[in-house]
Formats: structure tokens, sequence, C-alpha cells
């Protein structure tokens, strides 16, 4: 009978706090409602100069191509 107790007492206090919890989270949400942040222009993208991480990309794009190649070629 006692372990039943503990389990109604246990049971209670999560129901209590959860729906505690749930009625904090809905007057937060309605006193501070959610404002997007205004949208940013769109800018335009520069081509640049290649740099150091794209001419590694071409290297590797044409080793594997290379590669590829070779391989085909001897089946």
């Amino acid at each position: 009978m006692e372990a039943f107790l503990i389990m109604i007492i246990g049971m209670v206090g999560v129901f209590v706090f959860l729906t505690l919890l749930i009625v904090v989270m809905q007057t937060l949400v309605r006193l501070f409602p959610h404002v997007p942040p205004p949208a940013k222009p769109a800018q335009s993208i520069q081509p640049s100069a290649p740099t150091q991480a794209t001419q590694l990309v071409a290297v590797i794009q044409a080793a594997v191509s290379a590669y590829e190649a070779d391989t085909t070629i001897q089946k």
C-alpha cells in the first residue's frame, strides 16, 4: 500500500510540474512574441580571384578525372 501511495504522489507531482511548465511557456510566448529579424537586401555576388582552396579543388578534380580515364582504358 505504501508503494502505491508513493507512486501516486510521484505521478501527481510530475503532472503538476508539467502542467505548470506548459502554462509558464504559453504565458511567455504571449508576453514576448517571436519577431523575425528584418530581411536583409540581397547582395550581388562578385566573382573573386581564385583562392588557394578553389585551386586545390580544381587540382583534385583534374587528378580524379585523369585517374578515372586511366582506369577505364585498362578494363
